[in-house]
Parts: C-alpha cells; structure tokens; sequence
C-alpha cells in the first residue's frame, strides 16, 4: 500500500513539498517496510530544496526534472518556506538537509535498519 506524499506547491518552476521532519521520517520508515515486501523495491528519492536549486532548475531542465521527480521536494532554507507561507501553508517550517539525514539515521537505527541508501540497479 503506497502512503501518501505531501502536498507541493510550485514555486517558480520546481514542486516544493509541503512537509516537516516528522512526516518524512514516518514515509521513510514505511517505504523501508515496504521495500520488504515489494519485488522489485520501488526506487524513491527525496531532494533537500533550496533557492539555488530552483534556480539551477528554473535555468536547466534536467535538474528541474530530476527535483521535480523526487517524492519530495524539501524546503531546505527560508525564503523556501517564506514562498510557502505566502501561497496559504501557515505552519511550513524549514526542512534543513543535515539535521534531515540525522532524523533518518536516528529513525533507522531505531528499526534495526542497517543502510537507508540503496544504489539504483
């Protein structure tokens, strides 16, 4: 059973998604259960978004699809969550990559998880 994805909102040409540390531990830790029970595991991938990258994606359509791809989309820095705010998300706050990746790596540790990362085959 696939779990929901966040809303986005896009802002300028990028989905940004409107989430928080905790619900996108709480999706890691059921597309980890779920890779378990899936064959083939489906792949997923989340982006920790900031200014530059939109404008990296605004200026190359490559990144603006691979960002554009991931499941999320994190706003990764202020003006991010200030766009946010001004398109009605209130309550948005930053999602900030490093403190996110030690939210994952406590959550799987946590689990029992011994990798989160899986290489692509």
């Amino acid at each position: 059973m696939d779990a929901i994805l966040p809303e986005k909102q896009f802002v300028v040409s990028v989905g940004i998604s409107r989430t928080s540390y905790g619900e996108i531990v709480e999706l890691c830790r059921r597309w980890a259960s779920e890779r378990k029970t899936s064959c083939p595991p489906r792949a997923r991938y989340i982006c920790a978004t900031d200014v530059h990258g939109i404008m990296l994606a605004h200026d190359h359509p490559e990144v603006a699809k691979t960002i554009n791809g991931a499941d999320i989309a994190a706003p990764d820095g202020m003006p991010i969550v200030w766009a946010l705010r001004s398109f009605g998300f209130k309550n948005q706050q930053r999602v900030y990559g490093p403190t996110l990746m030690l939210e994952l790596c406590r959550s799987a540790a946590e689990m029992g998880q011994r990798k989160i990362l899986c290489p692509i085959s």
